[in-house]
């Protein structure tokens, strides 16, 4: 706002991952720098375009004489109480794609944790009902899940329905688990513990001894991370358009969740950073 006041020049320099950079940009970004320093001016840049073309020097392997890393640099926050929020964060993909791990029993595993809370006995069971802990609308969709969404819930109440859900999980399996049918009382009480508590100890151990176990360890994992750990309750306290949704681009075939900043609003260029809160809000 002074700028004009106190004679000074200023600079910008907007960057993003999507811009390609050559021996060419490499020198012309030198010369405008260069340019800045000579005019005593004052180079204006926000943190996310700094990284990236920090990171896109390291993804194309070619650098700038003037490293911005070891200039000073002075931060300044405008509405810091969202810049600094911990989901706000710059990743950076680099090399080429990789296939999630076990995806397609995380993915399996999720659909068949929201079919089990579809199941009338399972809300009658854990008391899901309207101005209670959850609240469930019908959806008029032929093959759609009942449309679902949690209620700020205790520890203790998150605890109860993880076990509850983990119970008829285990107890009533879905068509793609017919092996949990094949389980004895014993080892019936003992993958409840597993899948529901989050201060299970040695759960590597208790899943080598058991063949059965180990033969399906990548299900019992992701049944594991979804419900002792919360994924599925913290999942279903969002709203559906309001806190994440589709990108609606018409680019974008991914057709993946992302986080939205406000209904029907989806923030730019944002994607949910824990691979199984994706896979949660997409489905």
């Amino acid at each position: 706002l002074v700028a004009s006041v106190q004679h000074t020049k200023l600079f910008t320099l907007p960057f993003v991952r999507d811009n390609e950079i050559d021996e060419c940009t490499v020198k012309i970004l030198d010369e405008e720098m260069r340019r800045c320093y000579m005019h005593s001016g004052c180079l204006i840049v926000t943190p996310q375009h700094r990284n990236s073309l920090l990171l896109k020097q390291h993804d194309s392997n070619v650098y700038l004489k003037q490293d911005l890393s070891k200039t000073l640099i002075v931060d300044v926050l405008d509405e810091s109480d969202a810049i600094l929020e911990p989901s706000f964060q710059l990743v950076y993909a680099m090399g080429t794609k990789l296939h999630l791990p076990s995806r397609s029993n995380r993915c399996t595993m999720f659909q068949s944790l929201l079919t089990i809370l579809s199941r009338e006995e399972c809300r009658a069971s854990l008391g899901l009902l309207k101005d209670s802990a959850a609240f469930y609308k019908e959806d008029s969709k032929s093959g759609n899940f009942n449309g679902v969404r949690v209620l700020k819930l205790s520890s203790e109440d998150r605890t109860l329905i993880a076990r509850n859900v983990a119970e008829h999980f285990v107890r009533n399996p879905p068509s793609d688990f017919e092996w949990l049918k094949k389980l004895k009382q014993q080892n019936i009480d003992l993958l409840v513990q597993l899948v529901s508590d989050p201060e299970f100890q040695d759960t590597s151990i208790a899943i080598r001894h058991n063949p059965l176990f180990n033969r399906f360890k990548k299900d019992i994992l992701a049944a594991r991370g979804f419900l002792a750990y919360g994924i599925l309750l913290h999942t279903l306290e969002s709203r559906w358009g309001v806190s994440y949704g589709l990108r609606h681009l018409r680019d974008d075939d991914t057709q993946m969740a992302v986080p939205y900043s406000a209904s029907d609003t989806p923030k730019a260029r944002a994607e949910f950073s824990h691979p199984d809160v994706a896979i949660a809000y997409t489905n």
